[in-house]
């Protein structure tokens, strides 16, 4: 597949590599003729990235948040392992640590000759990007494990995978198995393989027993685009609390048990599944192996040559503090006679929402939607909050069965579907709620192309280690200056350094801000470092903005801002912030990334889109200081248009209006702590789909809605448990004013709802006041089960 930005790589190739910090294989012995093998080559421009070996030093790295927990994320400048055109044959695993990104040129492929060996493992794969490159054979492609570190990313597009004997890529946390409840905050992590230096500089891979391991929650956002899977055993394996694969294809193997296996919460959309039926694999034969709390399917296609499930779940409901989902919104099947979906004896999720399945072709008889190993019966559902709620540390809400289960089904043909559910579940099917439920279609703008204008760079910008002293700006300005005096537009290469900023950059006209690897840029206070200018076109790849007031600020009433696999982190104001005093007619999009920061965004941007995103607002203190009273860290202004769609929001420890002391992992909370926080502020028009406002360790309130706003919520809004340790009625779900236009649609979480029933509050005047009904809203679980 082609990307709009691939035609620009020719031309950034030929520019300067900045320090050992960007590197091309070639430098250190690779071939690149499918003969030769390269293994050896590649593990030294790897290990080039980070010579001492170690995993923090202030050469690389910087500490975010503090309090009980020394630091959340080490955030930090990331090397560049270049691949020139050519194959590359390895015989076993290369290892990458930390920050890295992979890019090859147009015809890099990289050829595993070893099925039983791995071919990239990324050990502490905190940001990892990988673009442009084929894989060909060996067992595991790509592999991150990033020891369940909050906001970390693995971000894989534009990539070709075929003939892996395992699985092409894996995201996943293990943990040591002790038949212990896992402690989430302090438990420690271990790596899936025990590693081995050989004396040449190999790196040797010796899986670890599955059996001595407990899968653990992966704090990773997860995202795989544009790419083709082929002839793979499994084109992937992803368990983390943000997967998202979409505008991809996936043609399985013959005689592949799955097409990919999926845990935690993943959305796919736009991908095209065929596979083909192998008679000895019995029901083992799907298309998903779904263990997952959340999976989200839309617009989809699964094509087989005979009888294959589409989804095989293994979800249970109830099970930990998590609610689990299962929705297909408008996917097309021609998999034969076949259910939709199967589930695991004796299991259900909470909810399931069919809404458009078609078939390619008129089936001999419908085809069924629910199909079980063994049906679950009523008395065990009924069962199944309690129990559950004594499995995890934190527990699932003890609550009547009749809260935790839902089934809509709508928009399917009885001649093509059969959409019977067994008796104990019947009960549970809910009114539609269809007639309110939007077509939404999240697409980003295609990458615009700046090959026509010239690459600019400076290799004196920056340095290799983190210090407080110097200052880039004057250097960085000449270079800005000098894009803007090309109309057909320019990219401005920086180096994969620590960039300091004694002033703000002014950038205008069309200009591409990319780093090959992963630059940090870190204004002084109370300057902001980028301010984009009344309709200039702005591309950032690849940028981390550490501190400062602001990162981005956009100036005037209209032009575009594209912001792809970047950072924010400790900004002291908005990190974007868009606040035309007119309407504006600014376009931003932002994909990819994350993000450790109290205030994202505020402004009247029209749209503003976020998009496969993790925002973590804080550590467990305040960075820069206490915040007020009063605090949102999204803020859509009147005019704009907010369009959010799988964003992971975790906060650090806050505590809503009303909650004067608290004590957390040992760090006490007093009055002066406490405040009215919440995610998001909506004045204007804001769209929520299939995104996570919540919070395991406190709670902020997702959502204020003000009088002439218009808010659309839908798919997994809280999922985590929102105010989990907050039972009181200002820890709140949503507040809104009178008469507001607010639809919540197959929502589902805990405590969203709140026993014994939805809580929520208006403002008159900034004061809390009445509760309402939950027959407000229709959503799950609202109308009551039948």
């Amino acid at each position: 597949m082609k990307c709009p930005a691939l035609a620009i790589l020719v031309s950034i190739a030929e520019a300067p590599l900045f320090a050992a910090l960007s590197v091309n294989v070639r430098d250190f012995g690779a071939v690149g003729d499918g003969v030769h093998d390269d293994t050896l080559a590649i593990q030294r421009a790897a290990d080039a990235l980070y010579p001492e070996g170690k995993r923090i030093s202030r050469r690389d790295h910087i500490a975010i948040g503090n309090g009980a927990r020394e630091g959340w994320i080490w955030d930090g400048v990331g090397g560049e392992v270049f691949f020139p055109k050519g194959t590359y044959k390895v015989t076993g695993p290369v290892m990458f640590q930390y920050r890295v990104n992979l890019r090859g040129e147009s015809g890099a492929v990289v050829r595993n000759v070893s099925p039983s060996e791995d071919t990239f493992y990324f050990q502490y794969g905190y940001f990892v990007q990988v673009e442009h490159l084929a894989f060909e054979g060996g067992f595991v492609q790509l592999r991150q494990w990033t020891c369940n570190a909050s906001d970390s990313l693995l971000f894989v597009s534009d990539c070709s995978f075929s003939g892996a004997s395992g699985t092409s890529v894996v995201s996943d946390s293990w943990r040591l198995n002790d038949g212990q409840k896992t402690d989430y905050d302090r438990q420690k992590g271990c790596p899936p393989y025990e590693i081995e230096r050989k004396e040449d500089g190999r790196v040797a891979l010796r899986r670890r027993d599955e059996a001595t391991l407990a899968n653990w929650p992966n704090s990773t956002q997860v995202t795989v685009e544009n790419c083709r899977f082929r002839d793979n055993a499994c084109a992937f394996d992803i368990r983390c609390d943000g997967g998202v694969v979409r505008d991809c294809t996936v043609d399985a193997a013959p005689g592949a048990a799955f097409a990919a296996r999926i845990g935690s919460t993943m959305h796919l959309n736009r991908v095209r599944f065929s596979m083909v039926r192998d008679s000895g694999a019995g029901k083992q034969c799907a298309f998903l192996c779904s263990r997952s709390l959340d999976l989200f399917v839309s617009d989809c296609t699964f094509t087989s040559r005979g009888d294959v499930v589409a989804i095989e779940s293994e979800a249970k409901a109830c099970e930990g503090n998590v609610a689990k989902n299962i929705t297909l919104k408008d996917v097309t099947f021609d998999n034969g006679d076949a259910p939709v979906m199967r589930f695991a004896a004796g299991t259900f999720p909470n909810m399931v929402v069919v809404d458009g399945l078609t078939t390619a072709k008129p089936p001999k008889a419908p085809k069924r939607i629910f199909a079980f190993e063994r049906e679950p019966m009523t008395e065990e559902i009924a069962r199944w909050p309690k129990e559950n709620s004594a499995k995890s540390v934190w527990g699932h809400p003890d609550i009547p069965a009749s809260k935790c289960f839902g089934v809509d089904v709508s928009n399917v043909k009885a001649a093509e579907f059969d959409a019977t559910l067994p008796p104990a579940l019947e009960p549970f099917r809910r009114e539609s709620a269809a007639p309110h439920r939007r077509r939404i279609a999240v697409r980003l703008s295609a990458r615009p192309d700046f090959s026509a204008g010239p690459v600019l760079s400076n290799d004196a910008i920056g340095r290799d280690t983190y210090d407080e002293e110097g200052d880039d700006a004057a250097r960085l300005q000449a270079l800005f200056d000098k894009a803007a005096a090309h109309p057909e537009g320019a990219t401005v290469l920086l180096p994969p350094r620590w960039i300091r900023l004694g002033k703000t950059l002014e950038v205008s006209g069309r200009v591409h801000i990319l780093t090959h690897g992963r630059s940090v840029v870190t204004p002084n206070d109370g300057v902001a470092a980028f301010r984009m200018a009344e309709g200039s076109e702005v591309l950032f790849e690849n940028v981390a903005v550490h501190s400062g007031k602001n990162a981005i600020v956009c100036d005037g009433e209209k032009g575009t801002l594209r912001i792809r696999n970047c950072g924010f982190f400790a900004q002291k104001g908005e990190s974007i912030l868009a606040a035309s005093e007119g309407k504006s007619a600014w376009r931003i999009e932002m994909t990819g990334g994350s993000c450790l920061t109290p205030r994202l965004y505020r402004g009247n941007a029209n749209p503003f889109l976020i998009d496969a995103f993790w925002h973590s607002i804080g550590g467990e203190y305040p960075i820069g200081g206490p915040y007020g009273k009063s605090f949102a860290a999204i803020v859509n202004l009147p005019g704009g248009v907010f369009v959010a769609q799988d964003v992971l929001g975790v906060p650090g420890f806050f505590f809503s209006y009303g909650q004067v002391e608290h004590e957390v992992y040992g760090a006490k909370f007093d009055k002066a702590q406490v405040g009215d926080y919440r995610w998001l502020d909506n004045y204007g028009e804001m769209v929520i789909v299939q995104c996570r406002f919540g919070g395991e360790h406190a709670g902020l309130t997702p959502l204020y809605h003000y009088d002439g706003a218009s808010t659309y919520i839908e798919g997994k809004y809280v999922a985590h448990i929102q105010n989990w340790r907050l039972r009181d009625p200002y820890a709140s779900a949503c507040v809104f004013c009178d008469k507001p236009d607010l639809a919540f649609i197959d929502v589902v979480g805990f405590n969203f709802f709140m026993e014994p029933s939805f809580v929520a509050r208006r403002i008159r005047d900034g004061i809390p006041a009445e509760s309402i009904p939950d027959t407000a809203f229709n959503c799950y679980p609202y109308p009551e089960a039948k």
